[in-house]
């Protein structure tokens, strides 16, 4: 893992408040959302927080006005998205909508497939200390096809496959 800031230097960002609310709104009210608000801000949060770690990490990196990828960010001319996870397992797991049985990340897939977006960066929050660490790097147009089934309708994106195909960077 790569240590990429601190929460308490992302917070000091007065923008970094506003783009959690904006994009809160946005999850809150998609038809695919089966969340409380509350839940809906703490995940966006969450999200938000992999972006800000790395743009202290990277200062040059830039947010990029593509729809709801705004919110992420552009280095060296690629295109970013965050997924951010508070749990430090092996296993980058990707929840499924119970109600409507779409993976969180079809919005991701969607734009993946249509290049919006060139690499998925995993990053964890070391909830007790504050730091944000990146984990994984993956290409994005790959990323679907190492998606594995849980048994209990949950998914997961194979690390291992993908790092030894090349499609995926162990930080």
């Amino acid at each position: 893992m790569i240590l990429l800031a601190n929460i308490k230097q992302i917070e000091k960002d007065k923008a970094f408040k506003e783009r959690v609310q904006n994009l809160t709104e946005i999850n809150y009210n998609s038809p695919n959302n089966d969340r409380p608000r509350d839940i809906v801000e703490r995940d966006t949060r969450s999200g938000l927080i992999g972006e800000g770690a790395w743009k202290i990490y990277k200062p040059d990196s830039a947010y990029a006005p593509v729809d709801i990828f705004y919110y992420d960010l552009t280095d060296s001319g690629d295109k970013l998205e965050f997924k951010n996870t508070c749990t430090n397992a092996d296993t980058w797991f990707i929840r499924t909508n119970r109600a409507t049985g779409k993976s969180i990340y079809d919005y991701f897939y969607t734009h993946a497939r249509l290049g919006n977006v060139d690499f998925i960066v995993h990053t964890y929050t070391d909830e007790k200390t504050g730091n944000v660490y990146a984990k994984y790097f993956a290409k994005a147009k790959a990323f679907e096809s190492y998606v594995k089934s849980l048994s209990d309708g949950n998914t997961y994106y194979d690390v291992n496959e993908a790092e030894k195909n090349g499609d995926c960077k162990i930080l």
